[in-house]
Parts: structure tokens; sequence; C-alpha cells
């Protein structure tokens, strides 16, 4: 189960920097209603656009994986946090459903710029929809999966109690995110719907928590049946484990 978790993790963490490499050459698109610039960037860039949809669907695959073993580990560890890890779950298979549908409308705008008469306001209404799945949407569920998993793991321990931390601040980053469904988006402003600020404080924070709970599962797994051993107190964290001994009693 842990190394189901840990390689999806790692592959997530893989597609997002090939995600990340793509998107770098085609740049940031123009503002929505400069139309005649809309239409010529997403008709140039349209093949890298589909690539990067069809990535982030096998990104997606990747994630439910993840989010399944890491519910698991949780329920084995404690199972009266087993409601808490579905919920967890059940967040997270609502972002992946966002996320899809979101994929769904970028990749329509796609096809609609590689076509021989792309229409601006077809691109405009697709992009803006998913921008905001891609955006509040996305950020507010990312908040509560992270919430959620942040006081889990910090109690189940089943992954070191700093991630737990880390969760928190990551699900901080994305409440933050959230508000800039409020502001325009424009090619000049960092901290908009669209903008570059929104991915640094939760896209990328987010998947940087799923490759460090991945690598988590594998360095701090338990040595043997996990039930025997606990964490030792005078070790240096939770990687330090000792054998839980039980001294034998004469019977009468």
């Amino acid at each position: 189960m842990r190394g189901w978790t840990a390689t999806a993790a790692l592959a997530v963490g893989a597609l997002t920097l090939t995600e990340f490499v793509i998107q770098s050459r085609v740049g940031n698109s123009p503002a929505l209603w400069r139309a005649a610039a809309l239409i010529s960037f997403m008709s140039a860039h349209s093949d890298a656009m589909l690539a990067i949809v069809t990535v982030d669907t096998a990104l997606m695959g990747f994630l439910i994986v993840f989010l399944t073993g890491f519910r698991q580990l949780v329920v084995r560890a404690r199972s009266d946090l087993q409601w808490l890890a579905d919920l967890v779950y059940g967040a997270g298979l609502a972002f992946v459903a966002v996320t899809l549908v979101g994929d769904s409308l970028e990749g329509g705008a796609a096809l609609d710029a590689a076509g021989s008469h792309p229409n601006a306001v077809v691109l405009q209404a697709l992009t803006e929809a998913h921008t905001l799945l891609f955006g509040a949407t996305g950020c507010l569920l990312t908040a509560l999966i992270l919430g959620v998993a942040g006081y889990i793991s910090r109690i189940s321990r089943v992954v070191p109690r700093w991630t737990g931390i880390l969760a928190y601040v990551v699900a901080g980053s994305n409440l933050v995110a959230a508000a800039a469904v409020f502001i325009r988006p424009a090619d000049t402003v960092a901290f908009s719907e669209a903008g570059v600020a929104v991915t640094a404080l939760s896209t990328f924070p987010w998947l940087v928590w799923v490759v460090t709970i991945g690598i988590c599962t594998i360095r701090h797994a338990p040595r043997g049946p996990e039930s025997p051993w606990r964490c030792s107190r005078a070790g240096a964290g939770c990687g330090s484990r000792r054998r839980v001994t039980r001294p034998w009693r004469a019977r009468p």
C-alpha cells in the first residue's frame, strides 16, 4: 500500500514537471478582451494546449491512486479517523472532477482554435470558465483537502507530524489564492484569476505536499508488521522506531 501511494505521488510530481515544461514554452496567453491576439495565440499553441490537457488527465488518475492509498494508510493506523479520511478522499475526488471539467473546457478551446474559423467569443467563454474552475473553485477544494489531511497526519502518525504543519500552510495559501477571483485577469496583473501568483500560491505548493507525502510513506515505513512498532521518543523523529516488548509473566 505504501509503495503504491508513493509511486502515485512521485508520478504526480513527474507529470507536473512535464506540464510546467510545456507551459513555459507556450507562455502566458493575452488578455481575454484582446480578441485578435487571443485567436492568434491559441491557434499557434493549440497542439501544446492539447498536450497539457492529456498530461493533466493522466496526472488526475495518479492523484486518485494517491488519495486512495493515503486514506487506506490512515484507516489502518486509526480506524476512528475513517470519517476524516473519507472526507479527504471525497473532497479529493471532487477536486479531480472539477479539474477534468476544466481540462475539457481548455481542450475545447484548443480544438476551436485549431479549426479554420476560430471564434473569439467561444474562446473567451471557454477560457473564462476553465480559469474559474482552476482558480477559486479548485483552491477552496484544495484548502479543504489539506486542512483535514494536515489534522489526521498529525494525530495518526502515518507520516511525520511536520507534514501536517506543511498541509496547514498550503491550505492557507490556497485560501489566499481563492481571493483572486475578485481581481480582473490581465497580462500585467500577477495576482489575478489567471495570474502566475495564483499558481505559485495554490497549485505548486499543493503538488509539493503530495510529493512530500509520497516520499515520507517510503522513508518512514514500518520495518515489519506495523502493529508492534512505535515511534521512539528518544530517537530522531518518527523515522527512528523501536520494538515494543512485553515482559512474560509466569503463570501461577
